[in-house]
């Protein structure tokens, strides 16, 4: 059953991740410009749910979990797996290099 998410869920003052941060923690999850913060409102927010309705049934089922955190889990994901196979390219053509030299 397709429902649509919240555009600006509520937390309750127990689950809040400010709740459980202090000091520099608290003030960088603060900060709109932090990385988190910018990313929630630019790319986050802006994700059409509408369009996943179709791929769920209207009369059964339990409702969906919210597509635009499901959406930016999976940019995220790929962002860090590019990351992860430049970096290992890197390595590999570094530790190439450093055969023929005997290192």
């Amino acid at each position: 059953m397709f429902k649509e998410s919240d555009k600006n869920p509520q937390m309750d003052m127990f689950s809040s991740p400010a709740g459980m941060l202090q000091g520099a923690s608290l003030k960088n999850y603060l900060k709109n410009d932090s990385w988190h913060n910018m990313f929630r409102e630019h790319v986050i927010t802006r994700v059409n749910e509408d369009i996943f309705s179709v791929l769920y049934s209207s009369d059964n089922g339990c409702p969906n979990a919210s597509i635009r955190v499901l959406v930016g889990m999976m940019i995220l994901k790929e962002g860090q797996a590019g990351a992860m196979n430049s970096s290992s390219r890197n390595a590999t053509i570094t530790c190439q290099s450093a055969v023929p030299r005997g290192l």
